[in-house]
């Protein structure tokens, strides 16, 4: 797993491990504010050829793909989210106490957010997404939220198990995340605290920044505990039969 760098692009990497090859399977929080050059790159360097939004219609702007790059929006969840989906407003307006107090009264933790995520009513998004993957042309697919953070990391963790990654590598590179949102997690924790928000309460803006293992780690219990196994639940919800498992495995592995 490496982490690339172009500008405007923040949580931008390659979820590659020593058995799946580098250059195939990108990830990264939104494109929105790419410039004309930033998206030349993403073809001409990366090598990009498949882009999936993740997000939601009221999230997104006008997407015009570059030339030669197949776009797909491909949200998980037809209604908003609080939490993960952005409204139009803004993820969190940091700007005011009422709009703090309201987000800490509102936003449950992050394992019951993702348990949104993978109920049998999102197998339609699910079994999109990874018929996209595995149509995709030869080339890169560039996957993205919000913040690169939830949908995108769910979306990757689900791929990286049918790659065959372990535990290890799949928490490794959900909590990468941290990494990129953290410092603005803390932002909103200093100014919620000047604000006099207790602790707690600053601490669960702070929350919705990270990226903990135990959040992944519990989708993986939740998935199991609903469908009896995670093979089940790829099968079940996502349409990801054995055959298409193989396949999954023989386009990106080495």
């Amino acid at each position: 797993m490496k982490i690339l760098h172009l500008d405007n692009l923040n949580n931008f990497r390659d979820i590659a491990n020593d058995s799946v090859r580098e250059g195939v399977l990108l990830r990264s929080a939104k494109i929105d504010d790419l410039t004309d050059e930033g998206r030349d790159l993403l073809v001409n360097k990366y090598n990009v050829k498949t882009i999936i939004d993740l997000r939601t219609l009221s999230e997104t702007k006008e997407q015009i793909a570059p030339d030669g790059v197949e776009f797909f929006n491909v949200s998980m969840t037809k209604t908003p989210i609080f939490g993960i989906t952005k409204y139009k407003k803004g993820f969190v307006n940091f700007k005011n106490i009422l709009n703090m107090l309201f987000v800490v009264r509102h936003v449950p933790n992050i394992p019951e957010l993702y348990e949104n995520l993978i109920t049998p009513d999102t197998a339609e998004a699910w079994q999109q997404l990874f018929d996209v993957i595995l149509n995709a042309p030869d080339g890169a697919i560039l996957m993205y939220c919000e913040q690169g953070k939830d949908r995108t990391g769910l979306l990757c963790a689900f791929i990286e198990y049918c790659l065959g990654y372990s535990e290890r590598e799949i928490v490794a590179d959900y909590v990468e995340t941290s990494k990129f949102t953290a410092p603005r997690g803390e932002r909103a924790y200093k100014k919620a605290r000047r604000f006099l928000l207790s602790k707690k309460f600053a601490g669960k803006l702070r929350d919705i920044y990270r990226a903990d293992e135990n959040d992944i780690l519990s989708v993986f219990e939740k998935v199991k505990a609903k469908y009896g196994s995670v093979e089940e639940f790829l099968h079940s919800v996502c349409g990801m039969t054995e055959e298409k498992i193989a396949a999954l495995n023989k386009k990106f592995k080495k």
